[in-house]
């Protein structure tokens, strides 16, 4: 990483840099995307990444926005994909129903996925960032029941959300606030089944994409796995989800 933004970030940040770049064969590019200036209703948009095979890059909106904490949470992501070589979630190659809203659809899936992991470690390097997760929760938690879309799909985010704020967040008002919105929408069962499931699969990403696809009701034939190269691997590799599950000794969920 550039030392200009290395300058910016803390002891523990820059030895997390210095992990990732080692254990995965990179150099974590920092790039100013202008366009990430202001997001949906004025509001900011936070850092962001992407993370291809070979490459890491971090997005901010100007050069002199790099705040240590969103950093963090950044590279926590770089982290799982180049270094540890967990899996994230595609459309699969041979799925004919491809549409750019479908991908979009599994690059947000497997962001919530991997937030159930990443937030919980991003809280413990950085206690103080539970202000601003308690913020976005309850906006998200407040937006889901108009948001623009089919039923199945606000089931699913109102499924995911619940299932996070079960996972992550101290207990108090947006425990409330989830219940209220699972019991709206008539998912207190299908919600408690999948927080059930869900939270102990979290150790395997392959396991806990099984349980998103049985208990969102997602079609497995539609995805696949895609494990990038590191410094570990010598090329990246696609999986169909259909595949990975017939391999995988799934418990029960009572149905």
């Amino acid at each position: 990483m550039d030392s200009h933004y290395l300058d910016c970030l803390e002891p523990d940040t820059r030895n997390l840099v210095a992990d990732i770049e080692h254990s995965g064969g990179v150099e974590i590019e920092v790039t100013v995307d202008p366009s990430r200036a202001l997001g949906k209703s004025g509001r900011a948009v936070p850092l962001a990444c992407q993370v291809e095979n070979g490459n890491a890059r971090i997005l901010t909106p100007r050069a002199d926005y790099f705040p240590d904490a969103s950093v963090v949470h950044e590279l926590l992501h770089i982290q799982r994909f180049l270094s540890l070589g967990v899996p994230r979630i595609l459309v699969a190659e041979t799925f004919k129903g491809w549409t750019p809203e479908l991908d979009n659809a599994m690059t947000n899936l497997d962001n919530s996925l991997e937030h159930l992991v990443i937030v919980p470690e991003e809280l413990r390097r950085r206690p103080n960032r539970i202000a601003h997760w308690d913020q976005v929760m309850q906006r998200t938690l407040g937006e889901i029941p108009a948001a623009p879309f089919s039923q199945s799909d606000r089931d699913g985010l109102a499924l995911m959300n619940y299932v996070f704020v079960a996972h992550v967040m101290p207990r108090g008002s947006l425990h409330e606030k989830a219940r209220r919105l699972v019991e709206g929408l008539g998912l207190v069962d299908r919600a408690s089944r999948f927080k059930a499931m869900l939270i102990p699969a979290l150790g395997s990403k392959e396991n806990a994409v099984a349980q998103c696809f049985e208990h969102l009701q997602l079609p497995v034939e539609m995805a696949s796995l895609e494990y990038l190269e590191s410094g570990q691997r010598t090329r990246g590799e696609e999986k169909p989800l259909r595949q990975i599950i017939r391999g995988l000794a799934l418990p029960s969920n009572g149905d």
